[in-house]
């Protein structure tokens, strides 16, 4: 078995339909749906079975012997959150948990962090596991520092005596990503539905205000990653079981 949290999400569902067409079978997805229509992503899909977040850890003891990995997607994604609590609940402590139980029961574990680690990259993007580098890292929003908070406590788990880690674990640091299936993001979606709009209706893409002096309007830079190529990784990732590691995506 395979289970996908966050798997109505953008990146989950992109994941669940690519193993589904590699003919992977014994699915579960962990998902809220809420009252937006992200449960058109997965409308399509033929899935073992569907659970709330609720049940997730209650699932994984039941199915124990049988997911061989988990793919943690899911988390407060929305770089304008405030709530501080909720953030820490949701994107460190529950990773931080899951990765626990992971190891405890001999489930490999890969899960999303973000290049929203990196701040402004004045430091670079390195995906470097060392300490003294990561220690300089400073996001720019509750979200980023979330992500960078778990890299960091995973990291110290792993070299810890006390700590056990999963047979396999890998943080995913992805940069902008973009595709089908992200509609439901609205505001937080990429720029690339949001210029596709603009071009459709109007044949001109209104592009973003430099932040920087010496960088002139319209001229700053992105990396933009198509998530067919994040799930690529992933997929790559289960299907080489012996490497662990944070990596760029």
């Amino acid at each position: 078995m395979i289970l996908v949290t966050g798997a109505a999400g953008f990146i989950g569902s992109n994941l669940i339909a690519e193993l589904e067409r590699r003919g992977h079978t014994g699915i579960i997805g962990c998902d809220f749906l809420g009252h937006d229509e992200r449960w058109n992503n997965l409308c399509k899909r033929d899935m073992f079975d569907i659970i709330n977040p609720d049940r997730l850890f209650s699932h994984i003891e039941q199915y124990k012997s049988q997911i061989q990995i988990v793919f943690h997607l899911g988390a407060i994604s929305s770089t304008d959150a405030t709530d501080g609590d909720l953030v820490l609940n949701n994107n460190y402590r529950l990773s931080l948990d899951l990765f626990h139980l992971c190891a405890r029961h001999r489930i490999r574990f890969v899960y999303a962090s973000s290049a929203a680690t990196y701040g402004g990259g004045e430091l670079g993007f390195l995906d470097s596991e060392e300490d003294m580098y990561l220690s300089k890292l400073r996001p720019m929003n509750l979200y980023g520092w979330s992500k960078h908070a778990f890299d960091r406590a995973l990291l110290q788990h792993k070299r810890s005596e006390y700590s056990a880690t999963p047979p396999q674990w890998a943080g995913l640091k992805f940069f902008n990503v973009y595709g089908p299936n992200e509609h439901h993001k609205k505001g937080q979606s990429s720029v690339i539905p949001h210029f596709a709009k603009q071009i459709q209706e109007s044949g001109v893409a209104n592009l973003f205000e430099s932040g920087r002096s010496d960088i002139p309007h319209g001229f700053q830079k992105r990396d933009f990653v198509s998530v067919h190529d994040a799930v690529d990784v992933m997929i790559w990732l289960m299907e080489n079981g012996n490497v662990s590691g944070l990596f760029n995506v």
